[in-house]
């Protein structure tokens, strides 16, 4: 099953419960829609670019199995805390920028972390795992990031960290 793109967009609906055959959620599938919560299950494989843009959601549990969080999934959103799936190896430009998310666990296999990620956003500090080798143009810009801890590993990615 998939939720197709602009599935929800702008869409008042507040909750859904949704079926454990649900592979994939479309671009956009739920821009700007008032859904507060949702859990995803483990079948989840993909979630389009920019699915929960500006978003209200305060609650989301991610498929375990996700590798990829795409461009813009959650910017503007309103998570304040988010697990990341532990298979993560990718977090897509613009993923979370001028989110209100202040706390992220640290993924044990992430190695990119896109653009602008964290633009704006709320976080203030924040693990990076020892496999991380890329990090994005403007990642952390205008974050209120404080505190941030890097292991030996990470020299090369930090070539590419700006601000």
């Amino acid at each position: 099953i998939t939720i197709g793109e602009d599935a929800f967009y702008d869409s008042p609906l507040t909750s859904l419960k949704v079926s454990q055959s649900l592979t994939n959620i479309g671009s956009q599938a739920f821009y700007n829609a008032k859904l507060l919560s949702l859990e995803l299950p483990d079948t989840v494989n993909s979630i389009g670019e920019a699915a929960f843009y500006s978003s209200p959601l305060t609650s989301l549990k991610l498929s375990r199995t996700l590798t990829t969080i795409s461009d813009e999934v959650f910017c503007c959103s309103k998570l304040v805390s988010l697990q990341l799936p532990p298979l993560l190896t990718t977090i897509g430009d613009a993923a979370f920028c001028c989110s209100t998310l202040t706390s992220l666990d640290r993924p044990p296999l992430l190695t990119s972390i896109g653009d602008e990620t964290f633009h704006g956003s709320m976080l203030t500090t924040l693990q990076l795992p020892p496999r991380l080798t890329a990090i994005g143009r403007e990642a952390f810009y205008l974050s209120r990031l404080t505190s941030i801890e890097l292991l030996a590993q990470m020299s090369s990615a930090l070539k590419t960290l700006h601000s």
